[in-house]
């Protein structure tokens, strides 16, 4: 029999997806379920966050307990969503004091609180330290992004920066002073106003958050919508502190492509709706163009690199 750690999160989710039924709107596979209730959706996420895994140096109780709830309302902003509660089961160890558990609270509350998702419930266990979080959101059926709907011609963009992430994880290893870039990390910011404003326009096709980064979500963006991305390298924006990274020795493509923990979201837009995007409060890159075929690329110094699925994935790392 394989192990887990021998096929990665990915393919052990094709696997239960197998194994699953689902007459929902969007059953598994997509960041969010998605169920029509008739006027509007409910769109449903999970996500887990532990000591464990999510938890690098520097990191506070607070920015966990903010990590836990972020993960999961970013899953609603891909999806275009409007939060309105969400839940959280927590397993934590019996010796760990009450003043700790009450900071990881708090993280979990201000989070809540600046995104408008109210915690409605949960649960409490004893276990290794872990939250597992349920966020739940609306939205009207026509204004639905997924994963699935990228079509030949349409242009390839991204929200905000990308590598900084990936460049406060690497200060911490390499011991440098970048308070901006760890927090980056340590406490994400879901783009719920711009996955809203983006799923109102009706220009966008298709949409995913990067959390496994940029590799990981062209490959899965571009394998359910049955085509291919092509990446301009020299548009993809940088964040400020990826150059001094570099410098240190960290691969660019890892700071860039591949690194985990972005929270920034990639989308198609229908080219001849481009105007509309750009009438939107969004900051954000055109990076690339959808084409005809399966195969993703990367164009850089007018080379053609195949781009690989390369990003964060669980079991393997």
């Amino acid at each position: 029999m394989a192990k887990l750690k021998e096929m990665g999160e990915r393919r052990l989710v094709d696997i239960i997806k197998g194994m699953i039924g689902s007459d929902v709107l969007i059953g598994p596979g997509d960041d969010a379920a998605v169920i029509d209730l008739g006027d509007q959706c409910l769109v449903v996420s999970t996500d887990l966050v532990s000591f464990r895994r999510h938890m690098p140096e520097g990191m506070t109780l607070s920015d966990f307990g903010w990590m836990s709830v972020a993960v999961n309302l970013s899953d609603l902003a891909s999806m275009g969503a409007e939060p309105i509660g969400f839940l959280s089961a927590m397993a934590m160890p019996e010796d760990m004091e009450v003043e700790d558990l009450q900071e990881v609270v708090a993280g979990m509350q201000e989070c809540a609180s600046a995104n408008g998702a109210p915690i409605i419930g949960g649960d409490t266990k004893n276990g290794e330290g872990l939250v597992a979080g349920i966020a739940l959101g609306v939205l009207k059926r026509e204004e639905i992004l997924s994963r699935k709907g990228a079509e030949v011609g349409d242009l390839v963009a991204v929200t905000g920066h990308l590598g900084e992430a990936a460049a406060g994880f690497y200060s911490i290893q390499k011991g440098l002073d970048l308070p901006s870039a760890r927090m980056t990390l340590f406490r994400p910011r879901p783009r719920l106003r711009e996955g809203r404003d983006l799923a109102r326009s009706g220009a966008v096709s298709a949409c995913m958050d990067l959390s496994d980064g940029l590799s990981a979500s062209v490959a899965q963006v571009s394998e359910a919508s049955g085509v291919g991305m092509q990446i301009l390298w020299e548009s993809l924006p940088a964040g400020p502190h990826v150059s001094r990274l570099i410098e240190e020795g960290v691969p660019e493509e890892e700071l860039m492509l591949n690194f985990g923990g972005e929270y920034e979201l990639l989308f198609t837009i229908r080219k001849e709706l481009l105007g509309h995007v750009h009438a939107l409060d969004v900051d954000f890159t055109i990076i690339g163009r959808v084409v005809d075929g399966h195969e993703n690329v990367l164009i850089r110094d007018s080379s053609i690199f195949s781009l690989g699925d390369q990003g964060y994935e669980h079991f393997r790392r």
